[in-house]
């Protein structure tokens, strides 16, 4: 830092402001003096893979913004790289696989109740497809964020394909809100009932995992480990790419002489954008909205525990 005026300084922190609008809260949670000192947390940011690391998100930011923090399906309009980094930054609600927002919620519940009590109500094979593969996504992201092959493999399906997630109305979300408490209320019932029944060690090993990720509960009937068998941070594990302090001193100032971070912060933010994508048809969802919200209405969360066994286990 000490070889930046206090003017600089000044701007450089307004410009990181900016660039990091729109990301939640403690996702990325860093300073410019993590850049200019090009500190472990800027060299490394847990859950997010290295390809697309800080630097490429502060490069990149721009064209985020102008695309309004949103992925697009065209790969002529949007990159696959750009696609990911607006998945893994968490730039979107719908987007993403952290249970921070309604949206993402709600889609998950809907997906999980389609596969309880309506499986025939997906509109083909790959609708089907796409919602189990979200949610094998959504568990990597909360319990394996050290790794990345379900969130990859899913946006690829998403880029690819067809589908996309719900958008709801004011009256469908006061139907969500009020199903989403029911059975939470009911789950955690459920939990308690499972862990009794099967003990503590196979109700950590098979049951706890999707608490706090695919379904809601009570802090203390989530357990989540790592490898390594320490208890897990609420975003992830310290150490999700197994860096060491002990860095090599020599390489560390062969970074600070170059600082490539403090390069990619200083590039300006374009003020235009290309415009949002069109938003797809209800023949794009995975099955009929109304269908989804009338099954949500019937679904027990017992059901629901015992289909996420069946399928993840």
């Amino acid at each position: 830092m000490d070889n930046l005026s206090i003017t600089e300084q000044n701007q450089l922190k307004q410009l990181l402001e900016r660039k990091l609008q729109g990301i939640p809260f403690g996702h990325v949670d860093i300073t410019l003096e993590d850049i200019a000192n090009l500190s472990l947390k800027a060299l490394q940011l847990p859950n997010i893979p290295p390809d697309i690391q800080l630097d490429y998100f502060l490069r990149n930011r721009s064209t985020m913004l102008q695309h309004f923090d949103l992925p697009h399906k065209s790969i002529t309009e949007q990159s696959l790289t750009l696609t990911r980094a607006i998945f893994f930054y968490r730039l979107s609600e719908r987007h993403q696989f952290c249970r921070y927002h309604d949206p993402m919620r709600w889609n998950t519940l809907l997906f999980i109740t389609l596969l309880t009590v309506s499986p025939s109500s997906f509109r083909t094979l790959s609708a089907k497809e796409f919602a189990i593969s979200y949610l094998f996504a959504v568990l990597e992201h909360h319990n394996n964020p050290g790794r990345f092959d379900m969130r990859e493999n899913f946006i690829r399906v998403w880029k690819s394909g067809k589908y996309e997630f719900w958008r709801f109305t004011a009256s469908q979300a006061k139907v969500l809100k009020r199903e989403s408490k029911r059975l939470h209320e009911d789950m955690e019932r459920e939990l308690d009932i499972a862990r009794y029944q099967v003990g503590e060690a196979e109700y950590i090993d098979f049951v706890a995992g999707f608490v706090g990720s695919l379904v809601p509960g009570r802090k203390d009937q989530r357990v989540r480990c790592y490898p390594g068998g320490e208890e897990a941070s609420e975003e992830n594990g310290d150490d999700a790419f197994g860096i060491k302090e002990d860095e090599d001193e020599e390489e560390k100032m062969v970074h600070i002489a170059d600082n490539y971070m403090l390069k990619a912060l200083r590039v300006p933010i374009q003020e235009h954008d290309i415009g949002e994508p069109e938003e797809c048809g209800p023949e794009n969802r995975v099955a009929k909205i109304e269908t989804s919200i009338d099954a949500l209405k019937k679904v027990k969360a017992r059901d629901i525990l015992l289909e996420l066994l069946n399928l993840f286990t």
